[in-house]
């Protein structure tokens, strides 16, 4: 039995075919449902968010294709899309991908906490579904481990490389404590909004948005839980605010040095944070200049994202590191898994065929001879006796190699093995703490 992903994301497949591929919950369930019952595959589960559909099926005598063919019927796309714009990842390959895209080494923003919740999402959709069978419990609950490993033992997803992030960053510089800090934002685009939300992360309850529309901040400062104000107030919003954030094409400048003399005699010397990126900047230089006002523009910014992007790409490799070290983890503890019950299956395959050949034996002896029951039974229990230690020492030999292939996680050699041995039916086992032992949280 192996475990098989197919996926699609916005690195390899365009939006129009994830969008045809992308299913509602009820719709899903009767997709994993039908894999399932149809014989295609023994377990299935699927991720599917803006960025990606993925299904990881387990599989037993049936094939990537046949899945991609029947997930195509079901979702009446074209099969040949699917496997010209898929990438198909089988055993240690799926497990790596699945536990990248679980830590978010494989989103679009490295490190996104957000898909390991879409995971859990999709893998407890599958459990409800009933197509979760003990392949996919184990691999999807060390998944999350190695993605909690990944948060709380590396700084993946610490070091931003936005600008807006990087602003922040800033001002946490000049500031110990930016909850207690009231934000302005002047303008309503895109980058600017996103500061504030950066700004909110770091619990700052104070906000206020100016714009040149009235109605336009309004509508801003709703969506951002803020408070609305004009440009002509803004000269009162400069006064109350610890921090500025302009990123606005007003074209002409709010704040000069003459303005930023004035505004630190209103303020009484309590520092302002400005940082500018607008185009062009709104802010003069000069302003800098006057006690108490830190300004930064876009190229102060561009060296603290050049010093975030060398961070996240070590801590990106320490990330990469520890799955490695997770993927190796995983594969001891499946290859012990399948130990226990082989062993089991071997010493109860033996015992029965003792006991078979002792019974057939006795019963010889019986029809052939005058040997009293009582005699018989007694021989039986020798002969029961003499196999159980042919038994432990014939198999010694097979078990102290199983054992040794389970210790050192070697799982294509223990599959060999297995069927030299003759026990290809024996059913994997999970261990009764795999569960407690691989949760994220």
């Amino acid at each position: 039995m192996s475990v098989v992903l197919i996926g699609l994301s916005h690195q390899v497949a365009p939006l129009e075919l994830r969008e045809k591929l992308h299913a509602g919950p009820d719709a899903r369930t009767a997709h994993l449902q039908a894999l399932v019952e149809r014989g295609v595959a023994r377990e299935a589960v699927e991720i599917s968010t803006c960025n990606r559909v993925e299904l990881v099926v387990s599989l037993d005598g049936t094939s990537a294709e046949q899945v991609i063919q029947t997930v195509a019927r079901l979702r009446d796309v074209d099969s040949l899309s699917i496997a010209r714009h898929s990438y198909q990842h089988s055993d240690v390959d799926a497990w790596r991908h699945l536990f990248r895209v679980t830590s978010g080494l494989d989103s679009m923003v490295l490190g996104e906490p957000q898909i390991t919740g879409q995971v859990k999402a999709a893998y407890q959709h599958g459990c409800d579904a009933g197509t979760v069978g003990p392949n996919l419990h184990r691999l999807f609950h060390k998944a999350f481990f190695a993605a909690k490993r990944v948060r709380s033992e590396t700084d993946v997803g610490r070091h931003a490389v936005g600008i807006a992030y990087a602003a922040v960053q800033l001002a946490r510089r000049i500031f110990d404590e930016l909850a207690t800090k009231s934000v302005l934002l002047i303008g309503t685009g895109e980058m600017g909004q996103l500061a504030v939300r950066h700004f909110r992360e770091q619990g700052v309850k104070s906000v206020t948005i100016a714009s040149r529309t009235a109605s336009r901040a309004a509508e801003v400062a709703e969506e951002l839980d803020a408070e609305p104000t004009t440009w002509e107030n803004l000269d009162d919003a400069f006064l109350k605010a610890d921090a500025v954030v302009a990123a606005t094409d007003a074209g002409t400048p709010l704040l000069g040095r003459a303005n930023a003399e004035r505004l630190m005699r209103a303020r009484r010397g309590r520092p302002i944070f400005l940082i500018d990126i607008s185009v062009p900047r709104v802010f003069d230089n000069q302003a800098s200049e006057v006690g108490g006002v830190y300004l930064f523009d876009v190229d102060d910014l561009e060296q603290v994202i050049e010093e975030n992007r060398e961070q996240r790409r070590q801590a990106a490799q320490d990330a990469e590191d520890l799955l490695e070290s997770e993927l190796r983890s995983f594969e001891r503890e499946l290859a012990s898994a399948r130990v226990a019950p082989l062993v089991r299956s071997l010493h109860m395959g033996f015992e029965e065929d003792v006991a078979k050949e002792v019974d057939r034996t006795v019963s010889r002896l019986r029809e052939r001879t005058g040997v009293h029951d009582d005699q018989l039974d007694e021989l039986r229990d020798a002969l029961m006796a003499m196999g159980g230690a042919l038994r432990k020492r014939w198999l010694a030999a097979p078990v102290g190699v199983l054992k040794s292939l389970g210790r050192d996680g070697r799982v294509g050699e223990l599959d060999v093995a297995r069927r030299v041995l003759g026990l290809e039916d024996v059913e994997l086992e999970i261990p009764s703490n795999i569960a407690e032992q691989a949760e994220a949280e």
